[in-house]
């Protein structure tokens, strides 16, 4: 399997180039000669990232790839794709999700309505109409499907759905940072998902450090790919999730790895654990919520912010953090700010209980023995762990670093008093 050319088609699937007929060659000279889609997009990074990669595609690889047919319903569904067309057979190119259209605002709120809708336990419907689209096609031959992002889910739930006559010519799907399928589809198609036959046709590719793909559930175990990007910010973890993020090819075929990193791991287990199970009132409310961030007409920039703001709203993620330093702030700087806010709100609470009180009457019935810092201390950890529900061992750690700091400066009181009370004898022998 030549994972370069699924990979170079998927990034293709985003550029409009409908003439039926033309070589995946001329579709390249075609981006890479287009004056105005430069000059409208040259200020967008992905966009610049995005055309890097098309400008290192080996053309002459593409010279006998042409384009069969294409579907364009990006302004109604939101729905695109190409049909390419190989000697031994047909490659359908699904285009992911966009950003949203900052040029002329028709397009790319679909896409991101229908993404939200994705929570529902029913299907989308660029889910379902890409079926019907598929299905009433003529396929002649053997064919493949591949996509990005939205663009490989559409594929994968293509392939889990449809006409088993049309799945006997399936091939193959490659997918890439695809979202998975939701748990009542994935239940739904537990027959066909378990055959071997089927499993054999699936092919699933995750940047180590994206998050989009973790959302719902694998239908087959993903390949992890060493990223050619760093992650350690919000802004890097966008780039991470994008073609350009997983570029690295060593002699036509990815480096793994075995493992997601911590951010997109700690992104599964939230989603699949405990957003996918709220109720299904709240998760309307959610998607209403969605669809009127996206009929506001705001550019993406604007969302983002709003975003950004609602999200600190209800979770104090990014409570008092400067907006533009949201972006870049490291996720290491972000977990030790919010772990300290949760420690200093945490001990506000915290009210003498019967457990340090006890502790200071012993202390104070002991009628002049030495202060018994470590019991006071540790009877305020037990009443912290009650109320925090046995909180982290970092916890506990900082306590037991503020013990011996009460110790040490008590010790250095006695050793002042005792100074002081020499100095005075002295004096007073004089």
């Amino acid at each position: 399997m030549d994972e370069e050319l699924f990979f170079d088609l998927s990034l293709l699937s985003y550029f409009n180039c409908y003439r039926v007929g033309s070589s995946v060659h001329e579709f390249i000279n075609d981006i890479l000669n287009d004056e105005k889609l430069y000059h409208d997009y040259e200020s967008l990074d992905y966009f610049l990232m995005n055309l890097e990669l098309v400008k290192t595609m080996n053309q002459e690889k593409y010279k006998d790839i042409y384009i069969r047919d294409y579907v364009d319903d990006n302004v109604e569904s939101g729905v695109v794709y190409y049909v390419f067309e190989t000697k031994e057979q047909l490659i359908f190119a699904f285009r992911g999700s966009e950003p949203l259209d900052d040029i002329d605002h028709t397009t790319a709120w679909q896409d991101w309505s229908d993404n939200f809708r994705m929570f529902l336990p029913e299907p989308t419907y660029q889910q379902i109409y890409t079926l019907h689209l598929v299905q009433s096609m003529n396929i002649d031959k053997p064919f493949s499907m591949t996509g990005h992002s939205k663009g490989g889910n559409l594929a994968l739930y293509c392939a889990l759905t449809m006409r088993q006559d049309l799945l006997d010519q399936l091939q193959q799907v490659v997918a890439f940072n695809a979202p998975g399928i939701t748990k009542e589809i994935f239940d739904l198609y537990k027959e066909r998902r378990e055959t071997l036959e089927f499993q054999n046709k699936l092919l699933i590719f995750e940047n180590e450090n994206d998050c989009v793909s973790s959302f719902f559930e694998h239908i087959k175990e993903p390949i992890y790919i060493q990223s050619s990007l760093s992650c350690n910010n919000l802004e890097q973890l966008y780039h991470n999730h994008n073609l350009y993020g997983m570029k690295d090819f060593r002699n036509h075929a990815y480096v793994t790895v075995e493992k997601k990193t911590a951010v997109p791991m700690a992104v599964y287990y939230f989603v699949n654990n405990f957003f996918v199970n709220l109720k299904s009132t709240h998760l309307q409310n959610l998607v209403k919520r969605m669809d009127d961030y996206f009929d506001s007409g705001l550019s993406m920039f604007e969302l983002y912010r709003v975003f950004i703001y609602h999200i600190s709203k209800y979770t104090n993620l990014f409570e008092d953090i400067d907006y533009e330093e949201i972006k870049t702030i490291t996720f290491q700087d972000l977990m030790e700010r919010r772990k300290s806010k949760i420690i200093l709100d945490k001990v506000k609470q915290i009210q003498p209980k019967d457990a340090i009180k006890k502790a200071v009457d012993r202390v104070v019935n002991n009628h002049g023995n030495d202060l018994n810092i470590h019991e006071i201390t540790q009877a305020f950890i037990n009443n912290y762990e009650l109320l925090v529900n046995k909180t982290s061992q970092n916890i506990q750690e900082l306590i037991v670093q503020n013990n011996e700091m009460i110790r040490h400066a008590i010790e250095e009181i006695r050793q002042r008093k005792k100074g002081e009370n020499e100095t005075e004898q002295a004096d007073s022998l004089k």
